[in-house]
């Protein structure tokens, strides 16, 4: 009773001394959210190349450089960078016990500045001092020690701009918007896109981190399916060897339809190959997921044949070079429903998809599975549910997302993401998800490696990786494995479907920045912050952008087209390196061998990525690129229109103290959303079983003490902030 007396009077004081701020709640205006909207060209180091759909590229070549000469005086920076994945701390030295000699001619040990930072002490003459240890886990670990030390004896940090933004409104880091002035390649970025600046902005209006992106304005996750299975279903001319096996999986704990029973009659815009569009005509009056569920004594063969039957009587006069392009093609137009049903038909038909495979017949395969067992990989099963017709699942921050006026929502606070929740479990019961996926380690590893996985949701380099794909090739030699297009969906309601995807690249959660004490030293303050500056100059091969992204001279070679981007081309030097002690890894190879592309701030260029991509890779990400620039794939925050839903949500808010106690203290319904319930939900939804909460539980977490903590607390402690940013602007 203390406890609860104890949170009540606590709440109660928050929620009284928030009330007394004074802050508006009001909707965000179509010109804040179109603000990131320019049509002309900047001759700007780093942000070369012209853009209409919202963001200026800053990964281009360019035609100037502000790369300055080094200072006379050397200057001492402590930089304190900690990524550590799979046990391996990668920082600004070398972190292996094993030396190994590199192509440039010298041999890298133990502690050694790594070639990329070599170069950029040489350029800007700065003494680097490695403040990373390996006592120190993950980057969070290292904060957190850090942070009870007042970051003393470090002078750059890494961490989340979650966690520097409130720190330097504290007084803690040192504010780089007093010094844009000095910092032309920041600047000059920000100026061209006001929606990043957003992001950046803390509660008092200043910038205390500089962010790194993973891309930027392309999509980031996507499905990636098997497209030889697809076209083994739709375009086999013999249907004999389907599975006749009795006992088949139709959807029974799977009941959502999205397209009505009743059925649909729309015309969809596609992409053809070359990049022309054309209409296809969507038309049936029975579901086909009714269909399948009303088949007596089902089989595989009975499934797949109903399914064939559905799509050839709804896409065969409609252009389709071949039936399984409607999924795979950059014309794809398939819907929601076409993609589950397409589930539960490669689900029925294991003993005829692995036919030929090397090490035998097999009666199971796994239809959707996340790439491994870690909660924060579960997640991504839960941003799948895009095909839901879900806004906010792929959020940069929360669950949030802006609605057609502008409001920011949380999409965890409607009935249709408790509905799609559902859904999704029941998916996981009818068996279309890999069953117990916590405790089964790297899924997508054993998965394609084995030729035994249909469907997943995640980034198309990683889940391409050569070695994957040739591993599992020894199985089933015509294994393809694709990026394909997500579904169409009727997105806003108003009958009109069309591809559509919140999963764009833009500012990520990682970035870096300076404490305090270091504005103490003019000198070092002046270097530091050219050294944040110039790691957004992509100019020459020599900038400091340049050869963080990819390496020193040596490591490039030329350049060459991605898309409408020039972008530096890696050396056959770097790619035989790469391959040699990296295993073709591009990541692992230039974070751990050459310490370039660090996740600070800085810009990674998909044409980096894009040039390691193995022909999977490459055939996914092309059909991808047809589809967006042919306007028929829409992407969040890159869609030239005044209707703010499109835009993507801020990665950041600049929530105040008392904003941030208060949801802690009253939002308890965040409490279910966190690496380690995710499982939970997939599984059990919000049934009420197996440790999950039930529907009508989880709608009273939404209340407190008689006050509506969502309306009064946490959105419109949301709605305050970017009302904060935007009044600014």
């Amino acid at each position: 009773m203390k406890k609860i007396l104890s949170f009540t009077i606590v709440f109660i004081a928050l929620f009284a001394l928030a009330a007394c701020g004074g802050e508006t709640t009001t909707a965000a205006t179509t010109a804040a959210t179109t603000a990131a909207t320019t049509t002309t060209t900047s001759t700007t180091t780093g942000t070369t190349g012209t853009d209409t759909t919202g963001t200026t590229q800053p990964t281009t070549t360019g035609t100037t450089t502000t790369t300055t000469e080094a200072p006379l005086d050397p200057v001492t920076l402590n930089v304190a960078i900690n990524y550590t994945s799979g046990g391996q701390l990668m920082s600004i030295t070398y972190r292996k016990s094993t030396a190994y000699e590199s192509f440039n001619g010298s041999t890298y040990t133990d502690g050694d500045l790594l070639p990329a930072w070599e170069a950029i002490s040489d350029i800007l003459n700065i003494d680097f001092v490695d403040m990373a240890t390996t006592s120190d886990t993950s980057t969070s670990a290292q904060w957190t020690r850090l942070l009870t030390e007042n970051f003393e004896g470090v002078d750059l940090v890494n961490g989340t701009g979650a966690l520097i933004g409130p720190e330097g409104v504290n007084g803690n880091f040192v504010d780089f918007s007093e010094y844009l002035d000095r910092m032309p390649n920041l600047n000059a970025f920000l100026e061209a896109n006001p929606a990043v600046k957003v992001s950046m902005t803390a509660a008092d209006g200043g910038i205390y981190f500089t962010p790194y992106f993973d891309g930027f304005g392309e999509m980031e996750q996507m499905f990636l399916a098997r497209i030889d299975w697809i076209e083994d279903i739709l375009d086999a001319a013999d249907t004999s060897l389907f599975d006749t096996d009795l006992g088949a999986t139709v959807p029974t704990n799977y009941t959502r339809r999205q397209i009505p029973t009743t059925g649909i009659d729309v015309d969809i815009t596609v992409a053809n190959a070359d990049g022309t569009t054309r209409v296809v005509e969507k038309n049936y009056s029975a579901n086909i997921l009714d269909t399948l569920a009303a088949i007596t004594d089902p089989t595989g063969k009975k499934l797949a044949d109903a399914f064939r039957l559905h799509m050839t009587n709804t896409y065969g006069d409609q252009g389709y070079t071949k039936l399984s392009d409607v999924f795979a093609g950059t014309d794809a137009a398939y819907d929601t429903d076409e993609l589950v049903a397409l589930m539960y038909v490669v689900k029925a038909n294991p003993k005829y998809l692995t036919r030929d495979h090397t090490d035998g017949v097999k009666t199971a395969i796994e239809v959707l599975f996340p790439r491994e067992q870690k909660g924060s990989r579960i997640r991504n099963l839960l941003r799948s549910m895009e095909m839901f017709g879900m806004r906010g699942v792929f959020s940069r921050h929360e669950w949030l997302y802006f609605d057609e006026d502008g409001m920011v929502q949380d999409i965890r606070h409607e009935q249709r993401f408790v509905d799609a929740v559902n859904d999704l479990s029941g998916l996981y019961n009818d068996g279309l998800i890999v069953q117990d996926p916590e405790t089964g380690g790297n899924w997508r590893t054993l998965l394609l490696t084995t030729s035994s996985g249909f469907i997943t949701y995640d980034y198309n380099a990683s889940s391409t990786a050569t070695s994957l794909i040739t591993t599992g090739r020894t199985i089933d030699a015509d294994l393809k494995f694709q990026a394909i297009l997500p579904p169409v969906v009727d997105w806003l309601g108003d009958g009109n479907y069309f591809h559509f995807s919140e999963a764009a690249r833009s500012v990520k959660n990682e970035a870096w920045g300076i404490p305090i004490h270091v504005a103490s030293d003019a000198d070092k303050l002046e270097r530091a912050i050219m050294l944040v500056d110039q790691l957004y100059d992509y100019s020459t091969e020599n900038s400091v952008g340049t050869i963080h992204l990819y390496g020193p001279v040596g490591w490039t070679d030329g350049t060459l087209q991605y898309g409408s981007d020039t972008v530096y081309q890696m050396s056959e030097d770097a790619l035989g390196e790469m391959e040699s002690l990296a295993g073709g890894n591009m990541i692992n190879y230039l974070r751990q061998y050459v310490g370039a592309t660090l996740p600070i701030g800085h810009i990674r260029s998909l044409g980096l990525e894009f040039q390691t991509l193995s022909e999977e890779g490459e055939a996914g990400i092309n059909r991808i690129l047809t589809a967006v620039n042919a306007g028929v794939l829409k992407l969040a925050g890159q869609v030239d229109t005044d209707n703010p839903w499109y835009q993507l949500s801020p990665t950041f808010y600049p929530l105040t103290s008392d904003e941030t106690n208060m949801i802690t203290a009253a939002a308890s319904f965040r409490t279910l959303f966190t690496d380690d319930n995710y499982i939970t939900l997939v599984k059990y939804g919000f049934s009420g079983l197996g440790g999950s909460t039930a529907e009508a539980d989880y709608w009273d977490m939404f209340e407190f003490n008689g006050i509506d903590v969502y309306d009064f607390v946490y959105i419109k402690a949301y709605r305050d902030a970017y009302q904060r940013i935007t009044s600014a602007e």
